[in-house]
């Protein structure tokens, strides 16, 4: 009984200074404990959340994965399409440049043949520059439209590329951080169970 009042050199006493010590240990233990049932209990709470939200994430890559099987399937048809429309031009005026070749070359013999054969002729000359301008007016009109395709698919296939881009890239970043979010949780749960065991 005495321990409790001798005191030391230092006018301390060393029992009572102990009992302190381990009162105070005491009492940082009891709030440990507390403090890891706290933790314990959030952290369980958001591996839950986390579990729940997986099945969500996933339905949500799908979707999105379908919808971008969707947009390239629809690209792929009018890239088809255009592609058609522009070989079926490019075709019409090849035939158009061979008619006009004709229509030079037979112009050209025109000129090589003496003047009395071209005089006899100048009916049919008449014929054939009228048949020239129709031909050249039938080519005008026929690029006019081959313009008007390209300008058309490109522009459309401009704007289905940017849309489809924007659509991936925020798809993308949603999904990221969405597996980031996951992450994290299993992160803190995993450190919890370590903790917990260690």
């Amino acid at each position: 009984m005495m321990l409790w009042f001798t005191r030391n050199k230092n006018g301390e006493i060393p029992v009572r200074k102990i009992a302190d010590k381990v009162i105070n240990s005491y009492r940082d233990l009891i709030y440990s404990h507390k403090q890891i049932d706290e933790e314990r209990a959030e952290l369980n709470y958001a591996e839950k959340r986390a579990l729940q939200e997986i099945p969500h994430i996933r339905e949500k890559i799908n979707k999105t994965e379908t919808e971008r099987e969707r947009a390239i399937r629809l690209i792929d048809e009018l890239r088809e399409k255009y592609n058609k429309e522009r070989d079926t031009l490019i075709s019409g005026m090849g035939g158009i440049e061979t008619q006009l070749k004709q229509v030079r070359e037979k112009r050209l013999y025109y000129e090589q043949i003496n003047i009395e054969e071209i005089i006899k002729r100048v009916a049919q000359e008449e014929l054939q520059n009228g048949e020239l301008a129709r031909i050249s007016t039938m080519k005008e009109e026929l690029t006019r439209a081959y313009q008007d395709v390209l300008s058309k698919y490109g522009s459309l296939f401009k704007n289905l590329d940017a849309d489809l881009s924007l659509f991936e890239n925020s798809r993308q970043a949603q999904i990221l951080e969405k597996r980031s979010s996951v992450a994290g949780r299993q992160e803190k749960a995993m450190a919890a169970v370590s903790f917990r065991r260690g």
